[in-house]
């Protein structure tokens, strides 16, 4: 009897440690969450609006709207719906559903945040227009604020033309975890280093990875996104992107980052370019994070094409 106790109480033990061991939290603190070329996706759901309508009916769009990229989204986006005749189409607020907060990925949310949009009208009859039936393109337009944040490891030497046979931690200019997307839809493409004494210069490449239309950073110009808004976005709006900052260890190198424009990268066919310089560098080689924050407005579109009916 008493074998028979002792060997329940390793076996209670065994299982207790198999219980500590494995965690049931069901994250990866190695996981790297901001992947992917998306900020928030918008899709239409399943008949809503159906591709078939008659005049005769209420109109209905509802719209699923997900946050898929590594960014928390406020409270000041909007979803618009437009692309149709609205003295067919009437009763669609123009000043669109507001975006609420939406959670971006993370090690403990890998899904994002998620809201549905409903947008309810009413649909005027055709036959006074002597109209049979009306073929009309549906556009969603979400205009949000995002950011993008790369973390990529650089080699700082120092001294990088050095013939003694010291042996370095890494190779002078050497990049590591570049390249891809970092969970947005404008992306840090590539990073270069140019090694010189004491100082080096960094480039770093990017590039509207999404789809849609990157703009400048800030309230007036995501107003502007509203495709009913009598003050429309112009040239020098769009296809800018802010550097928030850039820092190499501890040291923040935003100040020499050129060229920029009011803080902002001008991107032409998509994609852009910027300089840096960290100076005042001793020692030997060695390896140091580099974190660039930008940030800018983004517009992007998706469509469903209905037909509306005239009522026999």
């Amino acid at each position: 009897m008493r074998t028979i106790g002792l060997l329940g109480m390793i076996t209670v033990v065994i299982l207790i440690g198999g219980c500590v061991i494995t965690p049931s939290s069901g994250t990866n603190p190695d996981e790297n969450y901001r992947t992917g070329s998306t900020g928030l996706s918008v899709s239409f759901l399943t008949n809503t609006p159906p591709s078939k309508l008659y005049d005769d009916e209420d109109f209905k769009a509802m719209l699923e709207i997900r946050n898929i990229g590594a960014t928390d989204v406020i409270a000041n986006g909007r979803l618009y719906l437009s692309g149709f005749d609205p003295s067919i189409i009437t009763g669609i607020d123009s000043s669109g559903f507001l975006i609420q907060d939406l959670e971006g990925k993370s090690l403990y949310n890998p899904e994002g945040g998620y809201d549905v949009a409903t947008f309810d009208g009413h649909i005027r009859d055709l036959e006074s227009r002597q109209v049979d039936y009306y073929d009309v393109p549906i556009l969603a337009t979400a205009c949000y604020a995002y950011e993008t944040i790369a973390a990529p490891t650089l080699c700082l030497d120092p001294d990088p033309y050095s013939n003694t046979r010291e042996t370095k931690a890494c190779s002078a200019g050497s990049v590591e975890n570049v390249g891809g997307s970092q969970g947005g839809p404008v992306a840090v493409t590539s990073v270069t280093v140019e090694p010189s004494p004491g100082k080096a210069k960094i480039k770093f490449d990017i590039s509207n990875v999404g789809g849609g239309t990157v703009i400048r950073s800030g309230l007036e110009y995501l107003t502007r996104c509203n495709p009913y808004s009598t003050t429309k976005l112009e040239y020098e709006d769009v296809d800018y992107v802010k550097i928030e900052e850039v820092q190499i260890g501890d040291q923040t190198i935003t100040g020499s980052c050129k060229p920029v424009d009011n803080e902002h990268i001008r991107l032409h066919n998509g994609k852009g370019f910027v300089w840096c310089e960290v100076t005042g560098l001793m020692g030997s080689a060695y390896k140091t994070p580099l974190t660039i924050k930008l940030s800018y407005n983004y517009r992007s579109t998706t469509e469903r094409n209905i037909r509306i009916v005239q009522t026999p």
